[in-house]
């Protein structure tokens, strides 16, 4: 069984995904980062040298193969590769698909934090309209992360898809 965790960069979706792998005792798996190390080749250097188009032609062939694998996990994926309908049904058949919606306040706090400044209103506008671009039927769960405690999120997860932390044996409490 697979865990695909898809949202924006600011989803935090690593942070998520190792938290909870570690409690489901499976691996994880980011695939910008594994591109990135099958390449030797930083991903800003891998768009910059391939393109978009041919970035996400790649990262979509190697997130299909991932799916063949019988090994659980739990896989981050991002929302270029998540919202083709091609890798959501393929996805959704081997596993849960769980979107992470990033909380708007959160995402402009980043950027500012950052230095970015204010992504108001085009940028934060597109962050808050990226899940709609989603078809639902393939998503199992959606919650929203604010960030500051993936472990959290973590368990919200764990949780909401029934599923129980490998040292307790127990669904995952949370306060």
């Amino acid at each position: 069984m697979k865990i695909w965790l898809i949202g924006d960069h600011e989803a935090n979706r690593v942070q998520i995904g190792e938290n909870l792998a570690q409690k489901l005792s499976w691996p994880f798996i980011d695939a910008n980062r594994l591109l990135a190390q099958e390449n030797s080749s930083p991903v800003s250097h891998l768009v910059a040298q391939w393109g978009w188009t041919e970035f996400c032609r790649r990262q979509n062939k190697r997130v299909r193969s991932l799916a063949q694998s019988r090994q659980d996990a739990v896989i981050s994926v991002g929302q270029s590769v998540g919202s083709e309908d091609n890798n959501l049904a393929l996805f959704k058949k081997k596993g849960y698909v769980v979107f992470i919606a990033t909380a708007a306040q959160a995402v402009l706090e980043k950027l500012v934090s950052r230095g970015r400044g204010s992504p108001w209103p085009s940028g934060l506008a597109q962050v808050l309209d990226m899940k709609s671009d989603l078809p639902q039927r393939y998503l199992d769960l959606e919650i929203e992360s604010t960030g500051a405690n993936p472990n959290e999120d973590a368990e919200r997860i764990i949780n909401s898809l029934g599923l129980k932390d490998v040292k307790t044996g127990q669904g995952v409490k949370t306060e």
